[in-house]
């Protein structure tokens, strides 16, 4: 209290004079510039002048400390700025996983819009293919089907006699047949290239053939049905028609509409003979045809008809006694568009075989098989062949 104060920083200065600045002095002292306070009382030195040395000292402190700063702020931004690339790139990555999963996802409903797609073309074809069938079914079921049934003989060939023919037809569908038009051609003619050319000329020009102006109805019950008549003069009955070395063939077509489509008919019969070799007269009971489409026939036959004949029918004895005709009765073959197409073109045979039961004068019953097959002759056409050796013996043997 009362005593003289020191100041730092200079010698005492009285009061009311104004006081140095203290970040002078800090200032001051940083820069080497005074080694020391004055003391107090002391008088100013003059300023001594600052080398370059001092200077250069100066500015490569200011220089470091001004690097340090910028290094520490550099470093703290090098920190930023990977922190926010680390940030990006897991913010890019998330993003590349999410639209991976949405392009996954994407291919899953495309592979299943796909699938559906298909599904939905075979469920359609399915759907087409079944209004299809439905519709030829339909057709098929209500339509008028005309065809021949039967060829018959009146009676045996007789030398110089006409011989009467008759071609029995239905129409074994459910509407009448309109526009119906049927021919009947006989001939006699051997067997042969020549008449089988002349059968297919006529089968093609029946199926060029518009139709005609009859109405066939429906066959019901036991109805016989539609017969077409016609008949070969006598004087083309020769020798050799009652030997078989002719045959008789009867040869037509038949053409009619239904549901508003134009179908068409065609046939062929011709006679088939027996003769009877022994001494004794034989007596026919029964006779059954059976038919397949194969390569070769199995080894037993399989008749889908059979004609009983009751009271019998006699075939005389001895060859130069001549053929007889026996009737096959009423039955139908049908083939399917396969089986037709296979035939044609020798894929498949079409094999016919017969079976004639009788009894001889001691009313012993016997069997006689006989067996044809539907052969190409050439280009235009088939027919059957005699007797095929190579068929198994079920469908030749005589017992």
């Amino acid at each position: 209290m009362g005593g003289a104060q020191e100041h730092k920083g200079g010698a005492n200065k009285k009061r009311g004079e104004p006081r140095e600045p203290r970040n002078i002095e800090v200032i001051r002292k940083l820069r080497g510039l005074e080694s020391s306070p004055r003391p107090e009382g002391s008088a100013k030195k003059p300023k001594e002048p600052i080398g370059e040395d001092h200077k250069l000292t100066a500015w490569t402190r200011n220089l470091t400390i001004v690097t340090v700063l910028l290094v520490f702020v550099g470093a703290i931004g090098d920190g930023l700025v990977y922190a926010t690339l680390s940030d990006a790139q897991k913010v890019s990555h998330d993003q590349a996983v999410d639209t991976e999963k949405a392009l996954s996802i994407a291919r899953d409903q495309a592979t299943a819009a796909d699938k559906q797609a298909t599904a939905a073309i075979v469920q359609g074809d399915a759907a087409k293919l079944t209004a299809d069938t439905a519709q030829k079914e339909m057709i098929a079921n209500n339509r008028a089907w005309v065809g021949p049934s039967n060829g018959l003989l009146k009676a045996s060939p007789t030398l110089g006699d006409a011989l009467a023919i008759t071609v029995q037809y239905q129409n074994t569908g459910r509407e009448p047949a309109t526009d119906a038009w049927i021919e009947s051609h006989p001939e006699i003619a051997p067997d042969g290239p020549g008449m089988v050319d002349k059968i297919t000329a006529y089968q093609k020009a029946c199926l060029a053939h518009g139709g005609g102006s009859e109405v066939v109805f429906p066959t019901v019950g036991f109805a016989s049905g539609y017969e077409a008549h016609t008949s070969i003069d006598g004087p083309k009955i020769a020798q050799a028609v009652i030997d078989g070395t002719d045959l008789v063939w009867d040869y037509g077509c038949m053409v009619y509409s239904t549901i508003n489509e134009v179908h068409r008919s065609s046939f062929c019969y011709h006679t088939v003979e027996v003769w009877n070799a022994g001494r004794t007269p034989a007596i026919a009971t029964a006779l059954r045809v059976g038919w397949a489409i194969c390569g070769q026939l199995p080894a037993t036959p399989t008749y889908q008809h059979t004609e009983r004949l009751p009271g019998g029918i006699t075939i005389r004895a001895g060859v130069e006694a001549g053929g007889h005709t026996l009737d096959p009765g009423r039955f139908t073959i049908e083939l399917s568009e396969s089986e037709v197409s296979d035939v044609a073109s020798d894929k498949r045979y079409f094999w016919m075989f017969v079976e004639i039961e009788f009894t001889d004068f001691m009313r012993e019953s016997h069997k006689a098989h006989l067996c044809w097959r539907w052969d190409t002759l050439g280009d235009n056409g088939g027919t059957y062949g005699p007797r095929v050796v190579e068929a198994p013996p079920a469908y030749t043997e005589q017992t």
